[in-house]
């Protein structure tokens, strides 16, 4: 793998993991809107409903925060922004990877093209 071919794959990660992020806001600030709104309308409620709703609120930001959280290991499998001796992603390494040609976690030679 040469630099530039790294670069474009951290290129292709951060557009393609952006999309699920921003879903994922929107998704947690709507569920964290509805839940607002229905903060004065609870007490006309069917006893017991206003708990299960609260669950049920707190479930889906957990699902979305989960979501994105495999989401983005899959990316940066699919994306090619992982070492390809120990598998492990380089998010947030760049500079250093760069820098040596070396992977940060297990050390083994990443690129071609530095001295």
């Amino acid at each position: 793998m040469t630099k530039q071919e790294l670069i474009k794959s951290r290129r292709r990660y951060l557009i393609v993991a952006a999309a699920p992020c921003l879903v994922a806001i929107v998704l947690i600030a709507a569920t964290a809107l509805v839940m607002a709104r229905w903060e004065d309308a609870h007490r006309d409620w069917p006893h017991g409903l206003w708990p299960v709703a609260n669950v049920l609120a707190f479930v889906v930001i957990i699902a979305v925060i989960l979501f994105v959280a495999l989401f983005e290991r899959w990316v940066a499998a699919r994306c090619g922004f992982r070492c390809p001796h120990c598998r492990k992603a380089l998010v947030g390494k760049l500079r250093r990877v760069l820098a040596s040609g070396r992977c940060v976690y297990c050390g083994e030679r990443m690129l071609d093209d530095v001295a």
